[in-house]
């Protein structure tokens, strides 16, 4: 699940991770009700705007959902430390944030 009110950040990524080979569902914001409905297994949210925001809304995904690994992508630099959330650039190149993607998705508990 990508999440972004930037819609050319929605287009550009889903081709991205499409061609990837991922299924992507996108959104404009974090609400629950798209976990819901689409029950991902990763969802990358775009912190651009509000990192509050982002960080509040991926907490409580993370407490309904805590098999969902979760991916934070920014403009700015960000460095969290002891939070669940993966940050990283926002605009790096596609095959980064697939393989991220990736290890995001194999690192969950699919017991």
């Amino acid at each position: 699940l990508l999440i972004s009110t930037d819609r050319r950040f929605l287009r550009v990524t889903a081709f991205l991770l499409r061609r990837k080979g991922f299924v992507v569902e996108t959104g404009a914001r974090p609400e629950l009700a798209l976990v819901e409905r689409h029950r991902p297994d990763v969802v990358v949210i775009d912190g651009n705007g509000s990192v509050s925001d982002a960080v509040r809304s991926l907490a409580e995904i993370e407490a309904r959902w805590p098999d969902v690994a979760l991916l934070v992508v920014s403009e700015e630099a960000l460095e969290r430390r002891g939070l669940l959330f993966r940050f990283m650039p926002k605009w790096s190149a596609g095959d980064r944030l697939a393989d991220e993607v990736g290890r995001a998705y194999f690192r969950v508990d699919r017991a």
